[in-house]
C-alpha cells in the first residue's frame, strides 16, 4: 500500500459504501476550498495532535483562506478542554468559536475537518442527500459512538 493511503473498499456493516482517498487528495481538497471548519474533540488531546492541527490551520491562513475552530460544548475531558489545547498550540483566539457561534457558518463552509470528535459529529450527515462529502477515518473503520464507517 502507498504511503499516505487509506486502504478502504468495499461497504461496512451498515450496506454502505466505503472508498479509499489519500492525504494528498484531502490536501487538495483543504487546499482547493475558501472555508475550513476545523471540529477538535478528545481523540485530538489523545493523540497529541494540537500542534499539526495548528500547523495545518497556520498553512491555509498563510493561503488566505478562512479556517475557523468549532469548539462543542461536551468535547474533551471537561468544559474548556479544547480551548486549553489551542491555546497551548499557540492558535489565535478570534479563529475559536463555541458551536452556538458558528452553526450557521457550517451551511457556506467548504471543509469541515473533524478531528477526533466522531461521536460529537451528527451521524445523519451520512444518509443527508444535501451533504455534499463525508469523510471519516477512525483507528480500524468500525463503527464508533456516531456509527460511522
Amino acid at each position: 500500500m502507498e504511503e499516505g493511503t487509506v486502504a478502504l473498499t468495499g461497504k461496512n456493516e451498515d450496506g454502505k459504501r466505503v472508498q479509499s482517498t489519500s492525504n494528498e487528495e484531502n490536501s487538495d481538497m483543504l487546499l482547493n476550498s475558501k472555508q475550513v471548519i476545523i471540529v477538535p474533540g478528545y481523540g485530538m488531546a489523545v493523540a497529541q495532535a494540537q500542534y499539526i492541527i495548528h500547523e495545518i490551520a497556520e498553512n491555509l491562513l498563510k493561503r488566505n483562506l478562512s479556517v475557523k475552530f468549532a469548539i462543542h460544548p461536551v468535547a474533551g475531558r471537561l468544559p474548556g478542554h479544547m480551548n486549553v489545547l489551542l491555546a497551548e498550540a499557540k492558535l489565535p483566539y478570534d479563529i475559536v468559536f463555541e458551536m452556538d457561534e458558528i452553526n450557521s457558518e457550517f451551511k457556506n463552509t467548504d471543509v469541515v475537518l473533524v478531528v477526533g470528535a466522531n461521536d460529537i459529529v451528527n451521524p445523519g450527515a451520512l444518509d443527508d442527500e444535501n451533504s455534499r462529502y463525508m469523510e471519516c477515518r477512525a483507528r480500524s473503520m468500525g463503527c464508533k459512538n456516531s456509527n460511522c464507517p
